[in-house]
């Protein structure tokens, strides 16, 4: 469920949180009523596109963490000091992997330094950031997985 962005949409509030969507489904009874009891079981209220969707219920289902998604991610520093490393579509703070979906905007003229910039920010800070494209949605976003979980592990995580 997108995160409203009023900003970009003119609306605060969400169509419907996840609470009300959770209760609405609670009582109802017949054909699909299992299925659609688990699909809102995976709702969030963050993601950005149906393509970031994808690729986090692709990563739960492979069987890594369940990842931050679209929430600010920041690093202390040994100063002490915060540091802003944006707000990447998934990312597994505990591990330093951000995960990117490069989407139509990120090939804007004004949005391609800002995300050029914002990843090298990420990997000074010792992250590494796995990008994504329109190609890694089908066949189950296995690829992208793949490289998120190799990310994961070159990080510290274990396997399994």
């Amino acid at each position: 469920m997108q995160r409203p962005r009023p900003r970009y949409e003119g609306r605060d509030t969400p169509f419907a949180t996840v609470a009300e969507l959770t209760e609405a489904v609670t009582g109802h009874r017949g054909r699909g009523a299992r299925r659609l009891r688990e699909a809102v079981a995976l709702v969030r209220m963050s993601s950005d596109s149906p393509p970031e969707t994808a690729l986090r219920l692709a990563a739960v289902r492979a069987g890594l963490p369940e990842p931050l998604a679209s929430v600010r991610a920041e690093q202390v520093q040994p100063d002490g000091t915060l540091l802003d490393l944006g707000e990447p579509d998934l990312h597994w703070p505990q591990w330093r992997v951000a995960r990117e979906h490069e989407g139509p905007t990120h090939l804007d003229r004004d949005q391609m330094p800002k995300a050029i910039a914002r990843g090298e920010r990420r990997r000074d800070a010792g992250w590494i950031e796995v990008r994504t494209t329109y190609a890694d949605p089908p066949h189950g976003c296995r690829s992208a997985v793949t490289r998120v979980r190799r990310a994961l592990e070159m990080q510290g995580r274990r396997a399994g």
